[in-house]
């Protein structure tokens, strides 16, 4: 998430145009709830999944956290929860699956 973040801030910084996110027949945004909460952050997060679900696009979104833990960390702090909700909305338009179990990365679990 953070360098698709990092490439949209560049194309909008130097005029260039942006990655078509409708373009790939599956797009999967790694990690939600990382990138810390701001209006670009969210208007992103917001708009993507709601564009790529009404044209009938595959979005695949993990996160660390139960959907509406990331639907309030995307949302700024001076949005309300109306706010928090539409992302959240968003976010479980589709399926949702937890999958729990013990993290093997770097030894851990």
């Amino acid at each position: 998430m953070a360098a698709l973040y990092t490439r949209l801030r560049e194309c909008v910084a130097h005029d260039l145009p942006k990655p078509n996110l409708l373009a790939p027949s599956v797009l999967i945004l790694d990690d939600l709830g990382k990138v810390k909460a701001s209006e670009f952050v969210y208007e992103t997060l917001y708009g993507c999944p709601e564009m790529r679900w009404s044209n009938a696009k595959t979005t695949i979104l993990t996160a660390n956290y139960k959907p509406s833990v990331v639907a309030d960390r995307l949302t700024p702090a001076g949005l309300d929860q109306q706010a928090s909700d539409a992302i959240l909305s968003s976010l479980v338009a589709g399926h949702v699956t937890e999958i729990i179990g013990e993290d093997r990365r770097e030894g851990r679990g």
